[in-house]
């Protein structure tokens, strides 16, 4: 999916800017870190497909705005409704960006969408999209309902367990998710902006950037990996940014001065995509899951190990399919709950080892940095 988003903005980038500009902005795109990092492009995972649809939003509505051809308004609708299936709510982020676009640069365009049956239409395709997938989820797991509203829709303004300061995207990107760009992507916004009847493209794409990080920014929960759909757009802004920079510069120097900007970048990015190296977080984050590929690799019997988790399951049920091809079974579950006497149990959640110690009598059995595998051997006894 992120070779899929890549490409895409790669051709539309090309169609409407020509190659070089095209070409720059790709090998900014293939250098941020908070594109081909963790938890994103890397793990091809939800929010790598999720960035695809929200790329393709993005193309399709500025193709309709600068052409007033309602099939491309259409096929954006189609998107933010595959999008619904794909991430629930976070289909809609680019929204205030395309309002914001619409209103500055698209003039006399609101009153024809309003008074329109295309847009209406439009419109209905999307709903009926999202009704079809919450009936389907309903229909399979009751309760799904309830749990969009207080879970997907009700994280922006309640605690879900990830309550981050309203800077934590921007810190993380100066952190390293995005350091290298950060001085050109702020100059790119700038100059696309004030620039804009030449290069509305470009102007687009920083409105998107700016209105999503604006939006998931004020969001109550925040997890590292949410910021993933800005760095298509904000790639655009940043290669315009050096493209203004070098314009005036002989070719020699030029392509000297690029191979110089790059060679930082690039080296982190094959850093981070190639060796295949997890800094102390993440480890950490990932014990669990590394303990049992180093308890596989060395075959230690695993066999009815109780593995209480606190995230995603995904790579966790990897594991429990692995020894179940081999005999061995793994219980998944979240909570210490059903723990008796006898039981082994992997944990690395802070939390739910304090429970654990203060309801059993355990012995450590092993362990690998946060993950630890202990051994029930009694329920204290509570003193009146």
């Amino acid at each position: 999916m992120e070779t899929y988003a890549h490409r895409i903005r790669f051709r539309a980038t090309k169609k409407e800017l020509g190659n070089g500009l095209a070409m720059m902005s790709a090998m900014v795109l293939l250098t941020s870190i908070g594109f081909i990092g963790y938890h994103t492009g890397r793990g091809a995972e939800a929010d790598a497909l999720l960035t695809l649809c929200l790329t393709l939003q993005a193309i399709f509505f500025f193709r309709f705005v600068n052409s007033q051809d309602w099939k491309w308004l259409w096929f954006a609708f189609l998107m933010i409704g595959v999008g619904f299936w794909v991430k629930s709510v976070a289909t809609f982020l680019f929204l205030p960006g395309f309002a914001v676009y619409t209103l500055v640069f698209g003039r006399g365009l609101v009153s024809k969408l309003l008074t329109s049956w295309q847009f209406y239409s439009g419109v209905m395709v999307a709903i009926l999209s999202v009704v079809v997938y919450v009936f389907v989820r309903e229909s399979a797991q009751p309760g799904y309902v309830e749990m969009f509203f207080r879970s997907n829709v009700g994280r922006y303004t309640n605690s879900v367990g990830h309550d981050q300061w309203w800077i934590y995207y921007f810190r993380n990107m100066i952190d390293g998710r995005y350091i290298w760009w950060m001085p050109l992507v702020a100059l790119g916004i700038v100059l696309s902006l004030f620039d804009s009847a030449q290069h509305r493209f470009v102007a687009f794409a920083s409105i998107c950037a700016l209105t999503f990080l604006l939006v998931i920014s004020f969001s109550r929960s925040k997890l590292l990996w949410y910021d993933m759909p800005f760095y298509p757009m904000a790639g655009l802004a940043t290669a315009y940014a050096i493209q203004q920079l070098l314009r005036s510069q002989k070719t020699v120097l030029r392509t000297t001065l690029i191979i110089v900007l790059f060679f930082f970048p690039t080296f982190r990015m094959v850093q981070h995509t190639q060796a295949m190296s997890l800094n102390l977080q993440e480890m950490n984050f990932e014990s669990q899951e590394i303990y049992l590929n180093k308890a596989f690799r060395e075959k230690k019997d695993l066999n009815h190990v109780v593995v209480i988790h606190d995230h995603f399951d995904g790579s966790l049920l990897f594991y429990k399919y692995k020894f179940k091809a081999i005999g061995k079974d793994l219980i998944l579950q979240n909570s210490i709950d059903g723990i008796t006497a006898g039981d082994r149990v992997l944990l690395r959640n802070e939390e739910h080892k304090r429970k654990l110690h203060d309801t059993f009598h355990y012995e450590i059995l092993d362990s690998y940095k946060t993950a630890v595998l202990y051994r029930v051997t009694g329920i204290k006894q509570k003193i009146d």
